[in-house]
Order: C-alpha cells, then structure tokens, then sequence
C-alpha cells in the first residue's frame, strides 16, 4: 500500500493451508469464481501477450485408481476426488467403464490364487449420470477458489497494516506522519518569529 525507500523487501508467498489444499477440486477456474484479473476478462490482447488457452480436454472423463487393498478411487475430470469404493473381493484385476451410463465392473482375483473371478463387481454412480454432480463439483471448486482468495486477501490487509517480518506496517506511517507534521508547524512558526 505504502512504498517508502528501504522498507518494501521481498516478501515470501504463504503456503496453501492443509485445509485448502486437500479440498477436493475441478481444474481452476477464477473466471467462474469472479475473481480473475482484468487481464483475464478482457478479450483483447496486447502486443507479444499469450493468452492461454483452457484445456478441456479431461472434461467428462473419470480417472479410477485401484489400490493394494481393493479400494476403487475415483477422480472427476482427473483432479476432483469423488470418493472411495470398496470391493469386499479383495485385490482388483480390472476396472471396466460403460461408454452410455456411469457404471463400472471391477474384476477381482480369487484369494490365495491368481486366477480372475469370472462374475464382476458392479458399481453404480447414479450421481455422473446427469449435470448435477457435475455441478456441484464446479460448486465446490468455486468455494474452494473463493475461500482461498479470502484467505489470502485478508493475510493481505493484516501484512499490510500490521507489517510482517519484511514489511513495516502502515499503522506505523500514520502517527509518525503526524509528529512530523507538528514539528514542521513548529518550526515554521518559530522561523516566522
């Protein structure tokens, strides 16, 4: 806010805290939050500007995970945690997706052979099938960006009043500005004296 000779140091960007950064989240989107810069909002571009472009291209698509244990995980558009299945066969072979609903049939190994069960798990996600779940997914990331945005703002606001360990906070300019000022008026009046 205020930027005097020898005050203003490199400042450190504050990590994310655990509580944001395990917030389950669609690929960003600050536009859709309502927070983007102005560079982002307009549509015209500067001379030498690039101007990325989004990706869609995991849009719609569902990345399944398997672990050791049997637990089935599923991730919207490959970064929005869905959640956890757990297949009670033990340790999973195969996953496999229908193109025209959200259902998988997970394949699972016998116990204590190699051999593949022929009848398949299946799994229903009654939630992917239609633009709800989508969009509550998009809620939640939006949430996510905005608390975020929040958090950051009013650490801010705190740095930029209080100070931190690398910059002098403007509470101190205030008092100090007017000491200063006194003094002029004093020695204005006793030099017109």
């Amino acid at each position: 806010m205020f930027a005097f000779a020898g005050t203003v140091r490199a400042t450190r960007v504050a990590p994310v805290p655990r509580v944001v950064d395990e917030w389950p989240t669609l690929q960003t989107d600050p536009l859709l939050a309502s927070i983007a810069t102005p560079a982002h909002l307009s549509s015209t571009k500067e001379p030498g500007e690039v101007i990325d472009e989004v990706d869609i291209a995991n849009v719609d698509s569902l990345l399944v995970a398997l672990d050791d244990k049997g637990r089935i995980h599923c991730f919207l558009d490959g970064s929005h945690q869905l959640g956890t299945l757990t297949s009670s066969a033990g340790l999973i072979s195969s996953v496999y997706k229908t193109t025209t609903s959200p259902t998988l049939f997970v394949h699972a190994q016998a116990l204590q052979t190699s051999a593949v069960l022929i009848r398949p798990s299946i799994f229903h996600l009654p939630l992917l099938a239609d633009k709800r779940g989508r969009d509550f997914c998009q809620l939640s990331s939006t949430a996510r960006e905005l608390c975020w945005y929040m958090l950051r703002s009013v650490q801010d606001m705190r740095d930029t009043w209080y100070g931190s360990e690398s910059v002098t906070g403007a509470r101190v300019f205030g008092p100090q500005w007017i000491q200063d000022f006194k003094a002029k008026l004093r020695e204005h009046e006793t030099s017109e004296l």
